[in-house]
Formats: structure tokens, C-alpha cells, sequence
């Protein structure tokens, strides 16, 4: 909702009331009104817009009514995205206009990003689901990818639940990490995706503290002296041992797993 009323334009003092009011995602906006007339008649009694008294409040009242048709369309569209991803057990489409905005809210918010560093649409789309459904897993970061990564898609043939012969997407890997500069840009990755969804899904309280600096700290701990940089000292105050790669991926794994249950 925040996203479309900033397109559209519409007023601060108009959007405080319609959430306010509780109306918190396009589909219920789209669903208040039988049509246009409707809200016009809603924001005349309302908010005192007239339209024909005045160019301002014609203007204020125009601005309305293209949220609410974009909100419409977007509604429908969505609808049978959701149907379609649901039939094939695929996870929902993120309509290109939502997933532009919560680009463009993370870069107001922290600064620009370039495309290496922005989660990828697949990657965001599987993030949005697991937060819609509550069906929280740590993902390996082989399958944490970017934009640039994300670019091109594998094409895979499967039968639908028709009988018919269609090409479905297959989820892309990465290789996971290995340097410190790719883990902590592959964790960096990640936290970005979280704090991208936390700005569509406003109402999700525990998306509140999902800020990029908790999972710079996150990363600093894992290439710190607590776990990268834990040795072992013989008698003589030489080190004996140190923990290899794949064990501090495989910790990094372990206590997203812990998270997610939490």
C-alpha cells in the first residue's frame, strides 16, 4: 500500500487515514469500493473534496482514483499469479512494480545499491513466500543470488496437472563462498533481502529490527576471533589447529537454522 499511494501520488493526510482506518494491503483497498463513484463519494463526505469546486481538490481526488484502479489491476493480477504458483507448487510471482519498490524503499532507506548487490526477483519471490506461509528455513547461501545472478533463467520441461508438456524455471545455484569478501557479501545479500521484504510486509513485527547493520555484526562475529579466528595454542604458544572453511559455513548454516526456529 505505501508503495502504490507513493506512485500514485496521494496525498500524506489521505494515506494516514486509510491506515488508520486498517486497510494495510492492495487487496483490501481494491476490495473497499464498487467503483470509482464510490470513493469519489467517500472522499467528498470524508475529506471534503469537492471536485467541482476547485482544481486542487480535483487533483487530490484524481490521484485517489488511479491508486484504486491500479490497485485493481493489480489485484487481479496478482489473484491468478497466486493460482498459477499454487497449482505448479511454485512459489508466487512478485510483480515487477513491487519488486522496483522495495528496491527503490531499501535505497532510500541505506543508499544505492548496484545490481550485484540487490537480492535477486527468484530469490525475493522465495523470501516473500516463506514469510506469507510462516515457513521459516535457512536457505544455503548457494542459493542466496543477486540480480546479476538471477539474470538468467534454466528452462525445464515437466507435464502440468493437465497432461500437457510445458517449460517451468529452475532455481539457479551459486557456488557457496570461498573467501571472506564473498561470505560476507553473500551474508550482506541476504540481510538485504530481508530488509527489502520488511518494507512490503509493514506489519510483521518481528521484520521491524531487520536492519543491514545486524547482519554486518553477524558476519564480523563469524570472521572474528569467536569462530574463523578461534585457535588452538600448544604448550610452546604456537598454534595447534584452527577451524577449516567448510566448518564455518557449515556453523553459519547451523545458526540460521537455530534463528528460523526461533
Amino acid at each position: 500500500m505505501i508503495h502504490l499511494f507513493d506512485t500514485s501520488k496521494v496525498a500524506e493526510d489521505i494515506q494516514k487515514s486509510f491506515y488508520e482506518a486498517g486497510v494495510g494491503s492492495v487487496k483490501e483497498f481494491a476490495a473497499m469500493f464498487e467503483n470509482t463513484a464510490a470513493l469519489r463519494g467517500l472522499l467528498k463526505t470524508e475529506f471534503k473534496l469537492d471536485e467541482t469546486e476547485s482544481l486542487a481538490a480535483r487533483v487530490r481526488v484524481s490521484k485517489v482514483v488511479v491508486a484504486y484502479e491500479s490497485a485493481k489491476s493489480r489485484a487481479s493480477k496478482v489473484a491468478e499469479l497466486e493460482g498459477e504458483a499454487e497449482t505448479r507448487e511454485l512459489p508466487k510471482k512478485v510483480p515487477l512494480p513491487d519488486f522496483f519498490a522495495m528496491r527503490r524503499s531499501y535505497e532510500e532507506a541505506y543508499g544505492a545499491m548496484t545490481d550485484d548487490q540487490v537480492p535477486g526477483k527468484q530469490f525475493m519471490e522465495k523470501r516473500l513466500e516463506m514469510i506469507e506461509k510462516g515457513d521459516f528455513r535457512a536457505e544455503p547461501l548457494c542459493d542466496v543470488l543477486s540480480l546479476d545472478d538471477d539474470e538468467a533463467d534454466t528452462m525445464k520441461a515437466i507435464f502440468n496437472p493437465s497432461g500437457q508438456l510445458e517449460a517451468v524455471r529452475v532455481g539457479k545455484k551459486v557456488p557457496l563462498p570461498a573467501t571472506t569478501e564473498e561470505l560476507r557479501s553473500r551474508i550482506a545479500l541476504l540481510g538485504r533481502s530481508w530488509c527489502m521484504a520488511a518494507s512490503l510486509h509493514t506489519h510483521r513485527t518481528y521484520l521491524k529490527d531487520a536492519k543491514p547493520q545486524l547482519f554486518d555484526n553477524y558476519v564480523g562475529y563469524l570472521l572474528g576471533r569467536f569462530v574463523l579466528g578461534l585457535l588452538s595454542v600448544g604448550p610452546p604458544g604456537s598454534p595447534v589447529s584452527y577451524p577449516s572453511w567448510q566448518a564455518v559455513l557449515h556453523y553459519d548454516h547451523e545458526v540460521r537454522k537455530q534463528c528460523m526456529k526461533k
